[in-house]
């Protein structure tokens, strides 16, 4: 299906649909079981029965699940434990901070402790990777 992308207006839980959020803005791909989520400085992300995304402070992460590999990356500007719905991956792929990490899921779930780092300098790495051109 095609990606569902929902900015926040106010501060609290958003829902939209089958999409939940705590968060600046979030995107979810995928009817049923979702391809690719993303959530923007936000603590919470689920889709239907899946809690996709959860974490005690603010997170910016972006997954994608090709075959059994689920790949992503996560940012955070405080330390904190992130909770991520892995569906049927049997590999999960993080890059946490720009360094790569490999976990295995259980039960379809993965528990990985993002620190603290410097949100802007990842963020204009991640214009670079994408290719997005940035205009002042």
């Amino acid at each position: 299906g095609p990606d569902t992308v929902v900015a926040a207006l106010t501060q609290g839980a958003v829902k939209v649909g089958a999409i939940r959020f705590k968060g600046r803005a979030a995107m979810v791909s995928g009817e049923k079981v979702p391809r690719r989520y993303a959530l923007v400085l936000g603590t919470k992300l689920a889709s239907g029965d899946a809690n996709l995304i959860s974490s005690d402070r603010p997170v910016t992460a972006a997954f994608e699940l090709k075959g059994r590999i689920l790949s992503g990356s996560i940012q955070a500007s405080q330390e904190t434990e992130v909770k991520l719905f892995t569906g049927r991956a049997t590999k999960v792929r993080l890059t946490i901070n720009g360094e790569l990490v490999e976990a295995t899921p259980r039960r379809g779930l993965v528990s990985v402790k993002v620190p603290a780092s410097n949100m802007a300098e990842f963020l204009s790495h991640q214009d670079e990777k994408i290719g997005y051109q940035t205009y002042e």
